[in-house]
């Protein structure tokens, strides 16, 4: 499915078009695409082996690595709605291609809704009966590294950073720029709870390498709040909890205190025996 996607002459165009008009911003292309569409497939991969009967195999094997794919492609068409310009591209699309109007509208649907912002505004109850929408989501919201941040912004960021300046702003979204480049390994986990069940399926864990002398830890969870908290409400709609692991220490979503949204998890040591 994706294989065809990915080699279309119309939808290459439309990504590359995006991109160019989104290139005040980290790239937007088809590899970008794709790479959601990796994370994504292992992620349904997780879910439909502990819950096959909320992940069918339609639902693994074309919608979801659909939905990954074409939720960026409406940049070409409209940058700051993407999404809805998105739609109407998966939508016609896929009924020209012999796609049931069930399976085009699920696609469509999850390019809509795949912004954070919207994203959050589904309530959990919604949120459990589409778990395809929070895979894509969360698979969207956790790419993101070095090599997303475009060429010559990258070069300066390392001549910046052997100078001891990266943290220093000096075009716009360049702290979006930074903060991407900080990140020098990027890995989506699933932990299992052997004992698992509906309501406790395990952990989905965002693990992180940064260089903090480019963009501190605490830099990075506040610029991404919305949406890594995104994150937090798609895992939890499934029976898993999501968090973030930066060099090392994990952070947890905490609505208890909304100015520091993301808390890093305390550690404790068990003394030996004597």
């Amino acid at each position: 499915m994706v294989r065809s996607l990915a080699i279309d002459p119309a939808l290459l165009k439309l990504y590359a078009q995006g991109d160019k008009l989104s290139r005040g911003q980290t790239k937007h292309n088809a590899d970008h695409a794709l790479s959601v569409v990796e994370v994504a497939d292992k992620l349904a991969a997780e879910v439909s082996s502990r819950f096959p009967e909320k992940l069918p195999p339609l639902s693994v094997d074309v919608i979801i690595p659909a939905g990954a794919f074409f939720h960026d492609i409406g940049r070409a068409l409209n940058v700051s709605d993407h999404a809805e310009a998105g739609r109407k591209v998966a939508l016609e699309f896929l009924r020209s291609r012999g796609f049931s109007l069930e399976v085009a509208g699920k696609v469509a649907a999850i390019v809509s809704w795949h912004r954070s912002e919207d994203f959050l505004k589904i309530s959990q109850a919604t949120l459990s009966e589409f778990p395809e929408l929070c895979i894509v989501v969360i698979a969207d919201k956790c790419v993101g590294d070095e090599d997303r941040v475009r060429f010559w912004r990258a070069m300066a960021l390392r001549v910046l950073s052997k100078l001891g300046l990266a943290r220093r702003n000096l075009w716009r979204n360049a702290k979006h720029d930074r903060v991407n480049f900080s990140i020098k390994n990027s890995e989506m986990l699933v932990d299992s709870d052997p004992d698992y069940n509906e309501a406790h399926a395990g952990a989905m864990i965002l693990q992180l390498q940064v260089d903090e002398s480019i963009a501190s830890a605490r830099e990075l969870v506040t610029l991404y709040t919305r949406r890594f908290q995104a994150c937090d409400a798609g895992a939890r709609s499934m029976g898993f909890i999501f968090r973030l692991e930066i060099n090392g220490i994990r952070y947890r979503f905490d609505e208890s205190h909304p100015t520091v949204s993301w808390s890093a998890i305390e550690t404790f040591s068990i003394q030996p025996p004597q």
